[in-house]
């Protein structure tokens, strides 16, 4: 994010990713993921890291350890940053491999959003497909947001893994940041997240301020939850409106114009800021086909 020594104007262009600058060097991660058609219910803890291969080309190595032993991911990327776009040959050694491709956007607050779609494979006589969503939250920490489908079945959730990079300590080397905390009980469990940036769950009324821009109007207090929405036939629980205010970002998947003047729930990374923060949307559910008065 360029400093420009004063606040953002809506006029000002947004900022395109710089990926060596962010990405280039090691990353720390835990992850647990459910059952599904890769394999079983578990977890994976290790490292990744990002190196340039020549201008515009990457190579991410990840080195970690599972329940049934090591596992290394091979990710070789694709980025044209002028037209916003990307892609990636992932190659893990469980015994499959995978093509993604997909967008890159961003906010005038510095926020990017990288969307991959996976293109279909065959793994155990299952066809897969694999979408991963990349928040980049700030300089030390990035969040995986990935589903899975399989025999063209819904994309299910496998996971929300948070990446921690090495902070740099004052003379230029890095220091490793202490290992992630032990998995809860349960994956429903809403978990803590580093830079005090937490998904929470919010319900308000979608309110669209411009061309492309939205806000979550006589919204409730953000409460802390998990990334994914509640089962469609779940009737809502809780209040449905307040007093609070929030821009809605990362919102381009989520068809916000068809729920204009609607009340809904929305779970989303709670980004603090002034004079409104941000919520990065994870999910967005129904409540009700209007707005209170």
């Amino acid at each position: 994010m360029p400093n420009l020594d004063r606040p953002t104007r809506p006029d000002d262009d947004v900022p395109q990713l710089d990926f060596a600058r962010y990405f280039s060097g090691r990353w720390a991660f835990s992850w647990d993921y459910p059952d599904s058609a890769l394999g079983p219910a578990g977890s994976l803890d290790g490292t990744t890291e990002f190196k340039a291969l020549d201008d515009g080309y990457f190579e991410a190595i990840t080195e970690a350890m599972g329940d049934d032993g090591p596992v290394t991911i091979r990710e070789t990327i694709g980025y044209l940053r002028d037209n916003l776009t990307i892609a990636r040959m992932v190659n893990d050694s469980r015994g499959y491999s995978y093509l993604q491709t997909g967008t890159v956007t961003g906010d005038l607050g510095g926020v990017f959003t990288i969307r991959f779609d996976g293109a279909p494979f065959v793994h155990d006589r299952k066809t897969i497909r694999v979408r991963s969503t990349v928040r980049l939250l700030s300089p030390f920490n990035y969040r995986v947001q990935t589903t899975i489908s399989e025999d063209s079945g819904p994309f299910l959730n496998y996971g929300n893994p948070w990446w921690k990079k090495d902070a740099p300590r004052s003379g230029g080397t890095s220091e490793p940041r202490p290992p992630a905390p032990p998995p809860t009980a349960s994956s429903d469990r809403p978990r803590s997240s580093p830079s005090n940036v937490q998904v929470v769950s919010v319900t308000g009324c979608v309110v669209e301020t411009g061309p492309g821009a939205w806000m979550l109007t006589g919204a409730t207090d953000p409460v802390a939850s998990i990334a994914n929405g509640p089962p469609t036939d779940q009737p809502h629980e809780g209040p449905t409106g307040g007093q609070g205010q929030f821009q809605l970002i990362g919102a381009s998947e989520f068809n916000l114009p068809s729920l204009r003047n609607q009340t809904v729930l929305v779970k989303a990374l709670l980004i603090p800021a002034e004079p409104v923060s941000r919520l990065n949307l994870t999910s967005v559910t129904t409540v009700a086909s209007s707005c209170q008065p």
